[in-house]
């Protein structure tokens, strides 16, 4: 709407389509870790310094376990593995495992040592072939069998400096580690195979873009990287920084979170931007703390909470230009003010107003454009 007297202010009206799961108070919750079971009507939320948080799929709080008489070591939730619908390992300082019983829910400490070697950064991956779940932790390998009782182990050798983004790829697991990308054995205990990569700083995320390719979300922005032989970095889609990657509804469509909100990478690699005004839970968001449920439903966890939604269901923003004429002068002085497309003014100018200059107003940014004659 326009403000006369201040000039033009742009309101964005909410998505309908963005969703928002957390709790609103005068804390922020950073949140590091999502799992979903649409199974359970469960969304798992593991945060840097305020527990684990249960919600259903629609955002409904439901329990937090938190410094408590269950969970006596559990703030910084580090990892949260989701060996099926309705069994999870939680991963603070200590271990823990949850069982789902519709609504009813049964958390124990599982003995094992201390976990400070899980860092902020470390990704999961699950062997298929073994039914193992795998997090390589820079400084060794931590395997989780889900067995019962369940069963940790932890290896401390094979160190992998700064390896902080797992994907499948192909027969293997891609690893990004520093300046390089690892090709592992399923097993994650013996590189195949390494290429060099450009200096990104971290590479935080990645994903398989089409087969020989992979999305390299990173410090310095995000990029499309053919792998074959050599690692060619064939275009830069994004330029600052890249938390997470998830892939969306459309063949080629991706989205990544970001410091500046969620964009969506369609396959022709046009980016569109949603920012906190359009309903996500902040602008910033965290390091692999995402992901994308069965029926294709994106979660994004940020600094305050998680964002969630179907793709599908979000829209393109649209400006609907508004010009008016502000001001209307000639040579001689100020002939009109505030002149709406509607109106249809006549004005009869001497010889002497030879110059008019007119002030255009439009609602995308308050730009002025003079005309001359």
């Amino acid at each position: 709407f326009a403000d006369f007297n201040r000039g033009l202010i742009k309101l964005y009206p909410r998505q309908p389509g963005f969703q928002y799961l957390g709790i609103q108070d005068e804390k922020k919750k950073f949140v590091k870790n999502i799992r979903v079971s649409e199974k359970n009507n469960l969304v798992l939320m593991g945060t840097l310094q305020d527990g684990l948080f249960l919600f259903d799929t629609l955002g409904n709080f439901k329990k937090q376990y938190y410094r408590g008489i269950e969970t006596p070591e559990l703030w910084f939730v580090r990892a949260i593995i989701q060996l099926s619908e309705d069994r999870y390992v939680i991963i603070g300082d200590e271990v823990y495992e949850l069982l789902v019983y519709g609504d009813t829910y049964e958390i124990r400490a599982v003995p094992f040592m201390k976990t400070d070697f899980v860092s902020y950064y470390c990704d999961i991956i699950e062997d298929q072939a073994t039914g193992l779940f795998l997090i390589q932790t820079g400084n060794g390998l931590l395997t989780i069998v889900p067995e019962t009782p369940l069963q940790l182990k932890f290896d401390f050798s094979g160190y992998v400096p700064q390896s902080l983004a797992l994907t499948p790829f192909g027969d293997d697991i891609l690893m990004a580690s520093n300046k390089q990308l690892l090709f592992m054995e399923r097993n994650m205990k013996e590189v195949r195979s390494q290429l060099t990569i450009p200096d990104f700083g971290y590479v935080r995320c990645m994903a398989e873009y089409r087969p020989g390719q992979i999305l390299l979300g990173t410090d310095m922005g995000l990029y499309l990287i053919e792998v074959s032989d050599t690692a060619i970095v064939r275009q830069k889609l994004y330029s600052k920084i890249v938390y997470d990657i998830q892939p969306g509804a459309a063949k080629g469509e991706f989205w990544f979170s970001t410091d500046y909100g969620l964009f969506r990478l369609d396959a022709q690699f046009r980016l569109m931007h949603f920012s906190k005004e359009a309903g996500l839970q902040e602008n910033e968001f965290n390091t692999n703390s995402g992901d994308r449920s069965p029926s294709g439903k994106l979660f994004f966890g940020g600094v305050n909470g998680i964002t969630a939604f179907y793709p599908t269901q979000i829209a393109a923003a649209t400006d609907h230009i508004f010009t008016y004429v502000s001001s209307l002068s000639t040579s001689s002085g100020l002939l009109a003010r505030y002149i709406q497309p509607s109106d249809n003014p006549a004005y009869k100018l001497s010889y002497r107003e030879s110059n008019i200059e007119i002030d255009l107003l439009g609602n995308l940014v308050n730009k002025v454009v003079r005309v001359g004659k």
